[in-house]
């Protein structure tokens, strides 16, 4: 009875959740509190445990969060993110494919620093008209920009706390299997690229872009900024066998960029200040999910619940390489609408459950979550940024999952064929 209850409950909050009656950032807690009624946690488990150590659960994926903040605003304000788009688009002429596979990839190489609502809008603004003074559809254009935030978001070093904490994984356990998963979604992001732009009869159109554009003259070591973190993690583990510390790394990119940042950009004490201070106004949306995720896990992981949802979760956990592709690629679009595969959703509490069924390694968990995450990354119309980048184009927020998702989902199937070869 009461595991029926409780599917009720989750079911009925993707209803809500798909048709914008519910927010996710009251959603989650909200879930977290029925979850743990309907177990029967008594009042000062729910207050202690779900509630006060729930909220504090995620601190160290918050905290790495706010340093990429910091940094993602010291890129911002140096005037980078424009500089190099501009350049990119001027470069390479008037080829309209190759014009939009290089701002697609510079989009990829961008947020794996960047990240919020305002970098993607600051990043959009330039991107988009250049895209659609190529000829491209503005809805062609809004997806371009999806595939490209979703690569680079898949490097992002933040985006991998969550899973790192959660699984306890170590940042080699998952750069051994991103590193091996980004080239094969890259190819299906640029398939969709040339496969769409010629569905739309897209030819060469000579770009025209502002002859008296207020490009700022950058010193070449500013540049260097966003590769700091990255290369300091991935040079230390591959030369020294060191992993080193993701705040550090990031503190160590927001140091440069503010040593190196040109005059236009303030004093380096104002620098520093106003990108600490807006970055963490520019990412609180996201803090606030990740205390309700911390509920909802503490909830979750409570004796009562699992002993309510192992068994049937015993049930349905693939055993076999053959079905683990199966079950994962079948169910991807439950990663949709803060589902149940959605590790920034309701999956966010099934995680760890997964584990304790102890028919998936958890490295094989973290890339079933990773793999069909790109469904939810590029296509999930709850998704702010998808809202924004629709309102912006003026398209329908729907039009972009449907033009995206078999794509994404074809991601999803090769990233979960990838890792029955390794986990299997």
């Amino acid at each position: 009875m009461r595991l029926a209850l409780l599917a009720l409950v989750y079911s009925g909050a993707v209803v809500l959740m798909y048709r914008r009656r519910l927010n996710t950032l009251i959603g989650l807690p909200v879930l977290a509190l029925l979850t743990g009624l309907i177990a029967g946690i008594p009042a000062e488990g729910l207050l202690k445990d779900v509630i006060t150590d729930g909220a504090l659960r995620l601190h160290n994926p918050i905290i790495v969060i706010l340093f990429g903040a910091a940094l993602a605003e010291i890129v911002k304000r140096t005037g980078l993110v424009e500089v190099l788009i501009r350049n990119t688009a001027e470069f390479l002429g008037d080829r309209t494919t190759l014009i939009a596979t290089f701002l697609m990839l510079i989009i990829a190489v961008l947020f794996t620093v960047l990240s919020g609502l305002g970098a993607i809008v600051m990043v959009g603004s330039v991107v988009f008209p250049i895209l659609i003074s190529l000829g491209i559809s503005k809805l062609l254009a809004g997806c371009i920009f999806l595939f490209g935030l979703s690569l680079g978001g898949m490097l992002n070093l933040f985006n991998w706390s969550l899973y790192s904490d959660v699984l306890k994984l170590s940042q080699s356990e998952i750069f051994h299997y991103v590193l091996r998963f980004f080239p094969l979604a890259l190819l299906v992001s640029v398939a969709f690229l040339f496969i769409e732009i010629r569905r739309e009869g897209g030819s060469s159109f000579k770009l025209a872009l502002p002859t008296d554009d207020p490009r700022p003259k950058l010193p070449f070591l500013v540049f260097l900024t966003p590769l700091v973190p990255v290369a300091l993690l991935f040079g230390s583990k591959l030369i020294y066998g060191y992993d080193f510390p993701i705040i550090a790394a990031m503190f160590a990119g927001i140091v440069w960029g503010t040593l190196f940042a040109p005059r236009a950009a303030g004093s380096k004490a104002q620098l520093l200040t106003r990108s600490m201070v807006d970055g963490v106004s520019s990412v609180a949306p996201a803090i606030v999910l990740m205390v309700g995720i911390g509920m909802l896990l503490k909830a979750v992981a409570h004796p009562q619940v699992s002993a309510l949802l192992l068994p049937t979760l015993q049930g349905v956990m693939p055993t076999s390489a053959l079905g683990y592709v199966g079950f994962f690629t079948l169910l991807a679009p439950l990663a949709l609408y803060r589902g149940p595969l959605n590790i920034w959703g309701m999956g966010s509490g099934l995680v760890a459950l997964m584990k304790d069924t102890g028919s998936l390694p958890a490295a094989a968990i973290m890339a079933a979550l990773l793999s069909v995450g790109q469904i939810q990354g590029i296509s999930d119309p709850t998704n702010t940024y998808n809202v924004w980048i629709a309102n912006y184009l003026g398209v329908d927020v729907v039009k972009i999952l449907r033009k995206t998702l078999l794509y994404a989902w074809l991601m999803a199937l090769l990233g979960l064929g990838l890792a029955a070869a390794l986990y299997y």
